[in-house]
């Protein structure tokens, strides 16, 4: 859009967003001095004569020459020059591709003390990036590289000598040959001297061990006390009051088991006893129940062990204090066989003779036959009887 401009004479003030011109000629070369505009540090316009900015010919008034870093040069305009940085030493390496460290360029000498912390150094073992024992400082033979202290810090070497092996005391390591009663040599075979006699503190015995001294001095032995009275096959038990282990009454085999002694011992379970297989009694059986026997089998068999015929029965007893004599009920054989009752019966007899006969039965559907006799009694068999079944009809033998 149509604005206000500032039309600039002569003796004006303008402040230009830029300056251009066309169709402007090339100087003609002169050799004097001309004149030339130019722009001062507070931005206004200054004409000057071109010997102000060079000196005379297209030279300047003052040289530039090399400082430090830089190789010998001086340029003051009437002839081309170049610069070039100067490498001092070894360090260095100037060419084409600028300045670098010269390949084996850094030594002890450029490196200040503690110049490499452990952070410069990488974490690795592989020979490729980290720091192995081929690169590390010169260790002499024999030496190993330890950190002698109890804290941490530097390593050192330290010397090992023939034999020798490394003893730490909690401060530091030393290096000693194993001697006196004890030796070692460089293959790692122990030698024990023959005269070798250890210090020990005495062991003495303690509870069912027979008394005994043993300082390492001599050979000792321990042995149980009282083993001596021990029986083979035989389990044993502690005697508290003597302070020694004792026969208990339990003995037995691989294939038997004995508790107590025969006619010498009583053996008392507490709690209930179960069976699994069969009991056999081969003494007097008493049983003690306050209250009544029970027997779960159907049948009771008696004197199975007397392997023949002979008087059997049940004896109850009539003494007030036990073991003594009683009323038997009991089977006869000597009499022809049959049951009968006697009392005051010892039951430690082997057979009996009863006063009193059982009269039994027979049933069947016809009578007797004469000349025969009962089944239980035979010949003896008074008393006994015989009933027909089809009739009604009652026989007694007599």
């Amino acid at each position: 859009m149509a604005n206000w401009k500032k039309v600039i004479v002569s003796g004006s003030q303008a402040e230009l967003a830029g300056i251009s011109a066309s169709a402007l000629t090339t100087l003609p070369a002169v050799s004097g001095e001309f004149q030339v505009l130019v722009t001062g540090s507070n931005g206004a316009f200054f004409v000057t004569g071109s010997n102000a900015l060079g000196g005379s010919s297209g030279t300047t008034t003052e040289a530039l020459t090399d400082g430090n870093g830089i190789a010998n040069f001086s340029f003051n305009g009437s002839a081309a020059a170049s610069v070039a940085v100067e490498a001092d030493g070894t360090t260095l390496s100037v060419g084409s591709s600028g300045v670098k460290v010269a390949n084996s360029g850094i030594g002890t000498t450029q490196l200040a003390d503690n110049a490499v912390t452990t952070a410069k150094l990488p974490d690795s073992t592989l020979t490729s990036n980290g720091v192995t024992f081929a690169k590390m400082q010169h260790v002499a033979g024999n030496t190993v590289v330890v950190n002698n202290s109890a804290t941490t810090g530097d390593l050192s070497t330290l010397a090992m000598a023939n034999a020798q092996i490394l003893i730490n005391n909690g401060t530091g390591f030393t290096a000693a040959v194993l001697s006196g009663d004890v030796t070692m040599d460089n293959t790692g075979n122990v030698t024990i001297a023959s005269t070798f006699t250890p210090t020990l503190a005495d062991l003495t015995q303690g509870e069912g061990i027979t008394s005994f001294t043993y300082n390492g001095s001599a050979k000792g032995a321990v042995s149980l006390k009282n083993a001596g009275n021990l029986t083979a096959n035989r389990l044993v038990q502690w005697d508290d009051s003597n302070g020694q282990l004792v026969n208990s009454l339990i003995s037995g085999t691989a294939t038997t088991l004995q508790i107590g002694q025969a006619n010498t011992n009583v053996t008392t379970f507490k709690g209930d006893v179960i069976m699994e297989d069969d009991l056999t009694v081969r003494g007097t059986a008493s049983f003690e129940e306050t209250t009544n026997l029970k027997v779960a089998d159907r049948f009771i068999s008696l004197a199975s062990g007397s392997g023949q015929a002979g008087d059997g029965g049940i004896v109850i007893e009539q003494s007030s204090v036990g073991g003594g004599n009683g009323q038997v009920f009991g089977f006869d054989e000597a009499n022809g066989g049959r049951w009968g009752l006697l009392a005051g019966f010892n039951p430690t007899a082997s057979s009996f003779t009863p006063t009193d006969l059982m009269v039994t039965t027979v049933t069947a559907a016809s009578n007797p036959t004469v000349g025969t006799s009962p089944t239980y009694g035979g010949a003896n068999g008074q008393g006994n009887m015989h009933v027909n079944t089809s009739t009604g009809d009652i026989f007694i033998y007599a």
